[in-house]
């Protein structure tokens, strides 16, 4: 098995289609920046700093653009970041920019850091996580708002300040809720996640037909996706696909094809984890047929694996030949920041974190087990980092490694009673069911799981 390389700049882990020594993120970011692009007199704008801080970078690049007459093209040459991306910032198709992206920007553009909520220095972001990042900027877009408010005839005179408000409420809600759930019991957020998902539902069906009342459905997917998530978490499948056929059915009123797409793979992801890959399969199948030509290239990468998690799990080898395809066509993108409506990059990490619990799937232990230790110091959220964990205990089990592996699956275990997810503890519970053996360490697996039915966390 050849070593793992590393990029040079960051320490991502390098496909093994890339060459060089830098992963592509950091080849499109690296000597692009170009000296002081946005005019000092727009820098003193108070509507342009206000647009910076609250991560409105569509009202930002337009007012640059009006004011510098400089292209999309030029932007793109002068912070590395790609024409498309610009272009879907500037059309408000993609709102949320991950770090790396923001970063670009304003180093490219000559954009003073901390006006873009960002810190001054050159790598206190670069291990931000992605969902934190989202939560603090729900906080400064929530002062914005508050400030809003005391302006009331201001806004009357936009005449778009109410819809405006109710949209950028509804998203900042959901952002917080998505913030919370990375530290939160999940039964203790779900009460909140439905209210707001039935909020978001009455306020979209008060709304007068039009742009306005798109969005808002936009608003309600979103929030009735998450609120599937947490009734997933918790195991509680038929809500979870009562919801997830709420979010499929707003995102296509809301007339965004993407936001479709993502909500329909998003079921089939579901369908496949909780144990109906054919039916998870074919959702996702499906759901390619809602993307747009000009889809950025997440979407189809991440269609391929979910399609290649649920065929691994009907134990067709094919899976791994998707993955292949995927990796490769990741070492050709040069930007794998955050495109609405997917919060998170989906990159060499996340890749390589799909392949290793394939591979465990279809009975590549060998190859799972490398993998699982190439990528155990990715950043990920607490739960989904469990599920790995109890992944690649199923895997040192199948070599063995029993003892080691059920020292995983307590680690995981404890992990999901202190979030009270119902998914983890199932997912450890098959997971002893499936050990044919008996030892201290069995012993002690077993008096953890019987602590999930004897005393709360």
């Amino acid at each position: 098995m050849n070593a793992v390389r590393r990029c040079r700049t960051c320490g991502s882990v390098l496909s093994r289609y890339n060459n060089g020594h830098q992963c592509q993120p950091c080849r499109a970011t690296t000597g692009t920046a170009s000296a002081n692009a946005v005019p000092a007199r727009l820098l003193a704008d108070t509507e342009f700093r206000q647009a910076l801080a609250v991560g409105d970078w569509e009202t930002a690049l337009r007012m640059l653009a009006q004011d510098s007459s400089m292209t999309q093209s030029a932007m793109a040459a002068a912070t590395g970041v790609s024409q498309s991306c610009i272009s879907r910032l500037m059309n408000g198709r993609s709102q949320e920019p991950g770090i790396r992206t923001v970063r670009a920007l304003c180093d490219g553009l000559g954009i003073p850091r901390p006006l873009a909520g960002l810190a001054s220095g050159t790598t206190s972001e670069d291990t931000t996580n992605r969902r934190q990042a989202l939560g603090i900027g729900a906080g400064v877009a929530g002062g914005a708002l508050l400030r809003g408010c005391k302006e009331p005839a201001a806004a009357s005179a936009a005449g778009e300040g109410g819809p405006r408000t109710d949209e950028a409420l509804l998203a900042e809600a959901t952002a917080i809720l998505r913030r919370l759930e990375q530290h939160t019991p999940t039964r203790a957020l779900l009460g909140s996640a439905v209210a707001h998902s039935d909020l978001a539902r009455t306020i979209r069906h008060r709304s007068s037909p039009g742009a306005h009342a798109r969005r808002l459905c936009a608003m309600e997917s979103e929030a009735a996706g998450f609120t599937a998530w947490l009734y997933a978490d918790l195991d509680e499948q038929a809500s979870a696909r009562h919801y997830y056929r709420i979010a499929i059915n707003a995102a296509v009123q809301s007339g965004n094809p993407l936001l479709t797409c993502y909500m329909c793979g998003s079921f089939g992801q579901f369908a496949t984890v909780v144990g109906a890959p054919a039916q998870g399969r074919d959702l996702i199948i499906k759901s390619r047929t809602h993307l747009p030509r000009s889809a950025p290239p997440i979407a189809s990468l991440w269609l391929d694996t979910m399609e290649a998690a649920a065929l691994a799990r009907l134990g067709e080898r094919r899976a791994m030949t998707l993955l292949d395809d995927a990796e490769r066509r990741i070492g050709r993108v040069a930007n794998t920041e955050p495109v609405w409506p997917w919060l998170f990059r989906f990159d060499q990490h996340k890749l390589g974190g799909y392949r290793a619990v394939a591979a465990s799937h279809l009975g590549y232990h060998r190859t799972a087990e490398h993998l699982f230790t190439a990528f155990e110091h990715v950043s990920a959220s607490p739960k989904q980092s469990a599920v790995t964990t109890v992944a690649r205990a199923g895997v040192l089990a199948a070599t063995g490694q029993v003892d080691q592996a059920c020292q995983l699956a307590v680690a995981a275990l404890r992990t999901g009673r202190i979030l009270g997810s119902e998914r983890i503890i199932r997912a450890v519970s098959d997971f002893r069911t499936r050990l044919r053996t008996t030892s201290s360490a069995t012993t002690e697996l077993d008096q953890c799981l019987a602590q999930s039915y004897e005393e709360e966390p």
